[in-house]
């Protein structure tokens, strides 16, 4: 938040907010919220609100430090697909890439089976799936080695695709083992930040506060 007037002055870091649900179908509430907050000390602060042993997946848009921290033994980690499609231009932009030339690869991700499916397809998968569910897999891996390759001539985006496959794939994992349907997105976490956004932006009506935002 950006305040105005003569006391005008801004926040420092980013602010960060974390919900957890008890299971599949149940809502995500929120469990906290920091401002300029380390994630080491926020994972301090989760192991006292949540009991942390009974936590199986984590999900995150992938910011640096999230895994470290957040992640325990007997957690999973799912990066949001939407934000490791969102990011994979920049990378490509720092290997000298303009967007024409970022396109193709772009494209080539975009068009992996998981990276293709929608929230309401991996939500609507039923048992009778499973093979399905296998090919999709398959299909998967198969996009990802052929991007992979196609990125030889480019390390950091390469590098970005390899560190990006396990955690963006979890939910198909977890869909083979369980049988039941993991969230592929941070949805819930980026519906709460735009609420608190708004929030903050009608209290800006009356002048003392510029801007929001849910980085």
């Amino acid at each position: 938040m950006h305040l105005q007037g003569k006391r005008a002055r801004t926040s420092a870091g980013a602010d960060a907010l974390a919900l957890a649900s008890q299971g599949e179908g149940k809502p995500f509430e929120p469990v906290g919220f920091w401002i300029d907050t380390s994630w080491k000390r926020i994972r301090k602060d989760l192991s006292k609100r949540l009991d942390y042993a009974r936590l199986r997946v984590l999900f995150s848009d992938g910011e640096a430090g999230i895994e470290e921290n957040l992640l325990s033994r007997r957690m999973r980690h799912q990066r949001c697909m939407w934000h490791g499609k969102h990011d994979f231009p920049y990378i490509l932009y720092t290997e000298g890439l303009k967007k024409p030339d970022q396109k193709p690869f772009v494209d080539q991700l975009k068009a992996i089976a998981a990276m293709s499916m929608s929230k309401t397809q991996i939500e609507e998968l039923k048992p009778k799936d499973r093979a399905h569910v296998r090919q999709l897999a398959q299909q998967t891996k198969q996009g990802f080695e052929e991007l992979l390759k196609a990125l030889e001539p480019y390390p950091k985006a390469k590098t970005y695709i390899e560190n990006l496959v396990k955690p963006v794939t979890t939910f198909l994992r977890w869909w083979l083992q369980n049988r039941r349907s993991a969230s592929a997105h941070t949805n819930a976490i980026e519906s709460h930040f735009s609420q608190i956004c708004n929030r903050v932006k009608r209290i800006g009506d009356d002048g003392r506060i510029a801007a929001c935002s849910t980085g």
